[in-house]
């Protein structure tokens, strides 16, 4: 019998980075698109219209944009893995108009490693 390979790319565990981390299940070649967050999987916040709690999610899990407002999830129950990256200066994935890509071969159980720098608009 013939074991099938799992259909998860990512998992979420502990990263020696920092808190929870993603991290790969198979070997992923350079250049693979890697599908870190589902399909309407954000929202932006104006700062002036968030709640205090809603703003300590995002200041945690988001991309501050000046003091406009919060780049985060659409629904922070049910948050894509892309939340969770953590940072590098010399990450393994990369952007390019926030569709992720593997900037180099990455082994199975590496942790996904982005630089938050690019994430910036300003």
């Amino acid at each position: 019998m013939t074991r099938k390979r799992s259909k998860a790319i990512f998992r979420l565990e502990p990263s020696p980075v920092h808190g929870v981390g993603v991290f790969t299940h198979h070997f992923i070649l350079k250049g693979t698109y890697l599908p870190l967050f589902a399909e309407n999987d954000y929202k932006f916040r104006h700062t002036a219209q968030t709640s205090y709690r809603e703003r300590k999610f995002l200041e945690r899990y988001g991309i501050k944009e000046r003091k406009l407002g919060y780049h985060g999830s659409a629904d922070f129950n049910r948050m894509s893995v892309g939340w969770y990256l953590n940072h590098s200066k010399t990450p393994n994935v990369g952007h390019k108009n926030f569709r992720y890509y593997a900037l180099r071969d990455i082994h199975p159980r590496e942790e996904i490693l982005i630089d938050y720098a690019t994430l910036y608009t300003n």
